[in-house]
């Protein structure tokens, strides 16, 4: 960004008519996935198995440590208000 320049961006008409800003966005996802964690661990697994299927099995001890990470992260998130 040259001078002058707002390092911004503008809230496209989508945000708006969901009334989102733009970390708004982000802030609604991690809501949802505070408010539904078993939902969310669920599919965790899913996508995790889904891999150790395409990849048979070749790396399931990183997805492992991927799919705890991940839990691990949505149990931090606290609901937002």
């Amino acid at each position: 960004m040259g001078p002058g320049k707002d390092s911004r961006r503008a809230t496209t008409p989508l945000e708006t008519a969901v009334g989102l800003a733009p970390m708004g966005f982000l802030d609604k996802l991690k809501d949802l996935a505070s408010k539904n964690k078993g939902a969310v661990d669920t599919a965790i697994e899913k996508a995790g198995d889904v891999v150790d299927q395409k990849t048979q099995g070749k790396y399931a001890q990183q997805v492992d440590k991927v799919q705890d990470a991940a839990k691990n992260a949505v149990d931090k998130t606290p609901p937002q208000n």
